[in-house]
């Protein structure tokens, strides 16, 4: 299976698992700004959206450690101090497919349109464009934002537009 990192729509990385020609699946990036990065990655901030982890586990009796040696360790497993786009419970999954270049892209194209600056994309889950439903102002996907300069995104962005039209 081929993973092509298509486009852009409401603010989120369309990422399509194809193969034999066909979009098997959908994997989806959200952006997280920069300064939603630092708060995430903030000390104190972490201490505070932890604490009810913490208490889960010590009345699972899972641990007995501390709020602090437990928010420790939480930060400790994140890699945050290893890596600058790092924070507690990111989901980097199908991160991996926003090569630098596409991610320079990406970046760019939601500060001159979107007017945010990109701190980190995580994980937001597999769905279609066209699949939304969670948005109070739901709309038909007819166009792409914005479509990633490479000819396979191009041909998944077009072939994915005109199976809507069938």
């Amino acid at each position: 299976m081929k993973h092509i990192v298509v486009g852009i729509y409401r603010q989120e990385i369309f990422i399509a698992a194809v193969e034999n020609g066909k979009i098997e699946h959908w994997d989806v990036l959200r952006p997280v700004s920069a300064s939603e990065l630092e708060r995430l990655r903030d000390e104190s901030e972490i201490k505070e959206y932890c604490r009810d982890w913490w208490k889960e586990a010590v009345r699972a009796g899972a641990t007995d450690k501390s709020l602090d040696d437990y928010v420790e360790e939480i930060i400790a497993e994140s890699e945050m101090y290893e890596n600058e786009e790092m924070y507690p419970g990111k989901d980097e999954s199908d991160c991996e497919y926003l090569l630098p270049e596409l991610r320079e892209e990406a970046d760019a194209y939601m500060l001159s349109e979107e007017g945010i600056e990109i701190g980190t994309w995580e994980s937001s889950g597999g769905y279609s464009p066209n699949t939304r439903w969670w948005y109070k102002d739901t709309q038909e996907f007819d166009k792409w934002d914005y479509v990633f300069n490479n000819d396979e995104a191009k041909k998944i962005a077009k072939m994915f537009v005109e199976s809507l039209k069938k």
